[in-house]
């Protein structure tokens, strides 16, 4: 893949605490989730999709608050980005046009 346009990258990975307060305040579901697919995670030495593997329970493992999560798609973190936008004025957002092309916008005050 070949980057032609410009585009926003936060400078830190959105954590499993963030995206579970997200979820809980908009009670939104991720496309693994609403699926039923899960994701794929190592699972007794061999690289399975589980449909319990999503981003609450991304393995078998215990994630903690501070660690990236994982397990959520494009649609996902847009949703993300759109809720966390319209509460920060000062947040940028990586949004997509029609043509695929990226193009950052800057966030509308709530």
């Amino acid at each position: 893949m070949r980057l032609t346009q410009p585009y926003y990258l936060g400078a830190y990975e959105v954590t499993h605490e963030q995206f579970r307060r997200f979820v809980k305040v908009t009670g939104y579901q991720t496309d693994l989730e609403q699926n039923g697919k899960g994701g794929w995670s190592n699972h007794q030495g061999a690289w399975v999709r589980r449909p319990e593997h999503v981003w609450a329970t991304p393995g078998e493992w215990q994630t903690q608050d501070d660690e990236p999560v994982v397990h959520v798609t494009w649609n996902d973190a847009k949703a993300f980005c759109d809720w966390l936008s319209a509460r920060r004025a000062d947040f940028m957002c990586c949004r997509r046009r029609r043509n695929g092309n990226s193009l950052a916008e800057p966030a509308r005050p709530a």
